[in-house]
């Protein structure tokens, strides 16, 4: 995205992390815990230490957030200070960033742009990660306060407009903003011959693929569940592929 604002004639710098998603352990070449600063593609990218917890818990994965807020906190107010920028654009996760984008925005006259790809709030408590109702309400209404106070706000499906409408988005300052491929780099291919041929597939068969993040939310025991289904009945028409890395992965 970043890139392609560059090329659009847009100044684009970057606050992230060290890549660590969806291994939830930091890739090679980067330490979790130290401040990286160096262009990346064009685009100046300065990546802030974070707690990468091995196991995954609501608790811990708020500390994990929590981690970030802080030690991006004092790179965002430099950024506001010397780069003067005229639009803050926050993806989500991670909403803990939140509060300290609308402080920023507000003291430095800046606009504020917030970008859902997932409500981790609710996905949270569908999830059974976090429980209890009080939470779920109090968490609820601090969500509905935030996402009123920012300029514009985006999200990646009419379903998750509809919700960002039910948590107090207003129509007119709300987008749809969806993902995409650039389909020069990504396409189908004329056949799947050398792919069956690499990965020891057989040629008779359907090869049914999933390739993604392989988290909690994925809901992907239902592959296993289909599989097991057709293997049951007698059906060998299909073989199944899952493709990725992610939390849930060892399940």
């Amino acid at each position: 995205m970043a890139e392609w604002l560059r090329d659009k004639n847009v100044d684009v710098q970057v606050i992230t992390t060290s890549p660590y998603y969806p291994q939830w352990s930091c890739q090679e070449g980067y330490n979790a815990y130290r401040y990286y600063r160096k262009r990346e593609n064009g685009i100046l990218v300065t990546r802030c230490p974070l707690w990468i917890p091995i196991k995954q818990s609501g608790f811990k994965r708020i500390l994990h957030q929590i981690s970030f807020a802080f030690t991006s906190f004092p790179v965002f107010l430099f950024k506001l200070f010397y780069f003067k920028p005229d639009l803050v654009f926050l993806n989500e996760p991670p909403l803990m960033c939140s509060p300290a984008v609308l402080l920023g925005g507000r003291l430095f006259s800046v606009r504020t742009w917030l970008h859902i790809q997932d409500f981790e709030i609710d996905a949270a408590f569908s999830l059974g990660i976090l429980k209890s109702r009080f939470l779920r309400w109090l968490l609820g209404k601090i969500e509905s306060a935030i996402i009123k106070k920012f300029d514009w706000v985006s999200t990646i499906s009419d379903n998750m407009l509809k919700r960002a409408f039910s948590k107090g988005s207003f129509p007119e300052t709300t987008l749809f903003l969806p993902n995409w491929v650039d389909t020069r780099e990504i396409f189908p291919l004329p056949d799947a011959v050398t792919f069956r041929h690499e990965f020891n597939m057989p040629k008779d068969k359907t090869i049914l693929l999933y390739s993604g993040n392989l988290g909690e939310k994925q809901g992907l025991e239902c592959l296993i569940d289909a599989a097991a289904f057709l293997q049951e009945n007698g059906d060998d028409e299909f073989h199944f592929v899952i493709c990725g890395e992610g939390g849930a992965k060892k399940d």
